[in-house]
């Protein structure tokens, strides 16, 4: 089996040396054992980002609509850092609905950044869940199975973008707040 790998030969001075794209398609061109064979009609595509990242310079690791800046020396060495759509979280808190598309995780996890690194996360308004409104959006950190308010989330509503400084690598996602709805009046 093979998988198709990009690998950059410029020099950036963002300070990445490598960048690799994983890419698996259940029921694509790269069968796998255990997708539900040939006639299912739901494909699995993961994407997983690895990128070196120097102590000294600093750097960008984008993924889809994710994006984490890393200051020059943010980081205690040169690290590799990996990203990939988030798996199995956990349920959202009551009152916050998690926004389809928005959870990442980043690693090697616990990997810590002084000063922050700034993490971007897009998202689709097409798929924000209805009465939730964009401007009530904040980064979350997900840490012990529960979510985490990251402090100093910005949202950009023309962008469609959330912003956050944050200390470490970790499976980060973008929460909303669903109105309550009142109960019907009896007559």
């Amino acid at each position: 089996m093979r998988f198709p790998i990009r690998r950059s030969r410029r020099s950036t001075s963002a300070g990445a040396v490598l960048l690799v794209f994983v890419m698996l398609a259940c029921g694509g061109a790269i069968p796998l054992q255990g997708c539900g064979g040939g006639s299912s009609t739901t494909n699995l595509l993961l994407n997983i980002v690895i990128l070196l990242i120097t102590r000294a310079a600093g750097g960008t690791v984008t993924d889809h609509n994710a994006s984490l800046v890393i200051p020059p020396d943010s980081l205690a060495m040169d690290t590799t850092i990996k990203v990939q759509p988030a798996a199995s979280l956990p349920a959202a808190p009551a009152g916050l609905v998690l926004i389809p598309g928005t959870a990442y995780a980043y690693g090697p996890a616990g990997t810590t950044f002084s000063p922050p690194a700034t993490l971007t996360i897009s998202y689709n308004p097409a798929t924000v869940p209805t009465l939730t409104q964009p401007a009530s959006f904040a980064l979350y950190m997900v840490s012990g199975g529960s979510y985490v308010s990251v402090t100093g989330s910005v949202v950009n509503t023309s962008a469609h973008t959330v912003s956050a400084p944050v200390l470490q690598l970790d499976t980060y996602a973008v929460l909303g707040v669903t109105p309550v709805q009142d109960p019907p009046q009896s007559r």
